[in-house]
């Protein structure tokens, strides 16, 4: 018998910011790029048959509060909470295009480090064909103004109608990397609807009808990596499991980076997870909404 009931206590697209990357400004990019898909957020109108895009949406009016967690070889090597709402649709830089728009904050803990706390605003295009991750613009860096856009080009495709149980799409879009160097790379992904009807428990709540989408990408170069005693060439391969739950968007998400190739990571090499989990949802007050 399938068991589809999926639960979480708390423990993205983007590799880890742990400990030896070069300079505060690559660690803000990382994690701030965590967030861009986890907060997806549009008018919530959900339809009996959950194949379109726009039923696995945050609804207007509401926060989102998320726990994160990486380990590398289940070592924790850092923690952090991350709270997102929606604002008022708005111009996607450079093209003048109305595009869906969030704001987000996270608080970073690193085990050997110091805090990090950024601001940055995500930006997506939603409808009932996509959710399509365009970009993210950093505005805080503890406490400071900043201003630092990065474009996902291409974009990174979240979500592609229809919804239903083995549709998958694929596409190529840039993602950061954590070895052999901090860096930013053109990977080849494959999104697949795995599972359909599940049941997941989070921190926040019980959530019925979920969608598992399970994502199988490479870097299209490969690098130099030492794993064990084997130094050659390898790619960065990167696996994420994803839950979107009706009304409410993605609630659960693990993201692996694993070295290798595609389909078959090298055992020697290390393991990295980034962890997220909704721990609340709570509704803005209609005064306090952007």
């Amino acid at each position: 018998m399938t068991n589809n009931r999926i639960s979480a206590s708390p423990g993205s697209h983007c590799s880890s910011p742990h400990n030896g990357f070069q300079g505060v400004r690559k660690a803000v990019r990382l994690l701030a790029c965590l967030t861009v898909g986890l907060l997806a957020c549009s008018p919530a109108s959900v339809t009996d048959d959950l194949t379109s895009p726009l039923d696995f949406q945050l609804p207007d009016g509401v926060e989102m509060h998320l726990s994160v967690a990486e380990t590398v070889d289940g070592r924790l090597e850092g923690q952090g909470v991350i709270s997102g709402k929606r604002l008022t649709p708005g111009p996607f830089p450079g093209t003048g295009d109305t595009v869906a728009r969030f704001d987000m904050s996270m608080t970073w803990e690193p085990v050997n480090g110091k805090r990090l706390q950024t601001g940055s605003i995500g930006y997506q295009r939603i409808d009932a064909s996509a959710e399509v991750t365009l970009g993210l613009r950093i505005t805080e860096v503890n406490g400071r103004p900043d201003d630092d856009l990065e474009l996902t080009e291409p974009p990174y495709v979240d979500l592609q109608a229809p919804l239903t149980l083995g549709s998958s799409w694929e596409f190529r879009s840039p993602r950061h990397i954590s070895r052999p160097k901090p860096q930013r790379t053109m990977f080849h992904f494959r999104l697949t609807v795995q599972a359909k009807e599940l049941t997941v428990v989070v921190p926040a709540g019980r959530f019925e009808r979920c969608l598992r989408i399970v994502t199988e990408g490479f870097s299209e170069q490969k690098f130099p990596l030492t794993c064990g005693d084997s130094t050659r060439a390898r790619r960065v391969l990167k696996d994420f499991h994803v839950y979107f739950c009706p009304g409410a968007g993605n609630l659960l998400e693990y993201v692996y980076e694993r070295y290798g190739d595609p389909g078959r990571p090298d055992p020697a090499c290390p393991t990295n997870l980034m962890k997220s989990v909704a721990t609340r949802l709570r509704r803005i007050p209609a005064a306090a909404s952007p």
